[in-house]
């Protein structure tokens, strides 16, 4: 018989509510909460080109974003020439 995990609901519910917010945030990714990975997760919108970006918490993700739209040019925090 296999022993029972403790129910991570709560938290998940949590961690899809700030993927949410991420997402309105950073509206050229599609974000989410991959609760088997335990990881957040965000990807490029249609017609981005970026790459595909992860991370264990949500302000690793925020910095990966920033630094991914810095280098393609996305968004408000893309460098300019």
């Amino acid at each position: 018989m296999f022993a029972r995990r403790p129910s991570t609901e709560p938290l998940d519910q949590q961690c899809r509510a700030m993927a949410a917010w991420l997402g309105r945030e950073f509206p050229a990714w599609v974000i989410w909460w991959g609760p088997a990975t335990r990881r957040y997760w965000a990807l490029p919108r249609r017609g981005v080109v970026a790459p595909l970006l992860e991370a264990a918490d949500p302000e690793a993700l925020v910095a990966a974003l920033r630094e991914a739209q810095a280098w393609n040019g996305i968004g408000p925090t893309a460098r300019r020439p």
